[in-house]
């Protein structure tokens, strides 16, 4: 199980998806009909922990897990002539070829929800060629099913940083606690700033994730903070240190496991993830790039010193919970790729 890679996300329309270069979907993208989807909702088995009473009735409850995902897909496909039906052929099949254990991003657009990202290995493709319809470049009933490990839905992956001067920017004025804003223009934000891209500014021992709405210019960057009431002011000319409270907001309704790197060169770095904290026994001559799978406890390798492990001294793994999360690190500096999560 894995977050989304950051990077580009494709631009689909309602009901259209993408898999490994291939979009298709909605009212026939591609030449490809979307008819149906299914195993978006809660049909991954729940693994339930119940155990029957010896010698007697009912059970004593256990623990309920989700397992993995099988999505299926109904289609139909269009050729405008029988060599662009052959090549349209050649993409389903291109797009659908086994990945051996390495899963890929699923996009698709769901009204209401935009576009959600599955992590999924293809495991089926099949078609019927029917003379009469296939000889006019149609194919109808075809579909394709890809499974995920993890029964997660994602939100468009986010990438944010603490602890690096490139992240750090100064407010023209002070924004008021309990106020709303629709937008806020900052200045001498450094190395620059993109539309699109993760600016967080502090408060106090906390820090609040906004996304820049405009592309930076001499002296000033829109930000977009989507009119959400601030708890509490940011302080004029303020700098973000990792080892205060980085908030992350996950909007959905299921938790995150978000993968984590650490640079530096102080020993023993620790990683807090709301109420839980661990501590890494390392020490190293040089400065480290430690990187954390949280989804795989206890997995940790330095990339600045030829993968060597890290050992895990102590503490619980956290995860970001639905709703706004703390996370910190005594570490130098904090990479944080996450993204929200869902189960329909």
């Amino acid at each position: 199980m894995s977050v989304p890679p950051v990077g580009a996300v494709p631009a689909l329309a309602n009901y259209e998806l993408y898999l490994n270069g291939l979009t298709f979907g909605g009212n026939g993208v591609g030449g490809i009909s979307l008819v149906e989807i299914d195993g978006l909702d809660l049909n991954t088995p729940v693994r339930a922990g119940d155990n029957n009473r010896a010698r007697d009735h009912g059970q004593w409850i256990g623990y309920d897990f989700l397992g993995g995902r099988d999505i299926t897909i109904k289609f139909d496909l269009f050729g405008t002539s029988a060599s662009d039906f052959a090549s349209k052929m050649q993409a389903i099949s291109t797009a659908t070829l086994p990945g051996l254990n390495k899963e890929t991003p699923f996009y698709f657009n769901i009204p209401g929800f935009g576009v959600l990202a599955s992590m999924v290995r293809p495991t089926q493709r099949s078609w019927k060629l029917n003379y009469a319809v296939s000889a006019a470049q149609y194919a109808k009933g075809m579909q394709m099913q890809l499974h995920a490990t993890d029964p997660r839905f994602y939100t468009t992956p986010t990438q944010t940083a603490v602890g690096s001067q490139s992240n750090i920017g100064t407010l023209a004025t002070a924004i008021v606690a309990g106020t709303q804003y629709t937008s806020l223009s900052t200045t001498a934000l450094l190395q620059g700033v993109n539309a699109g891209d993760t600016v967080l500014l502090q408060s106090g021992g906390e820090a609040q994730e906004v996304i820049a709405s405009a592309a930076a210019s001499v002296g000033a960057v829109t930000i977009d903070i989507d009119a959400i009431t601030i708890s509490y002011a940011f302080p004029v000319g303020t700098t973000l240190d990792p080892s205060t409270g980085i908030i992350l907001d996950n909007i959905g309704n299921f938790d995150c496991r978000p993968l984590v790197e650490l640079t530096g060169a102080a020993p023993d770095p620790t990683l807090t993830i709301g109420a839980n904290t661990v501590q890494f026994t390392y020490t190293t001559a040089s400065s480290y790039d430690i990187w954390i799978n949280t989804d795989q406890t206890k997995y940790a390798y330095d990339a600045n010193n030829a993968n060597a492990p890290v050992q895990v001294a102590s503490g619980q793994w956290g995860t970001l919970l639905p709703g706004s999360t703390s996370v910190s690190t005594t570490a130098t500096a904090i990479n944080i790729y996450w993204a929200s999560a869902w189960i329909f």
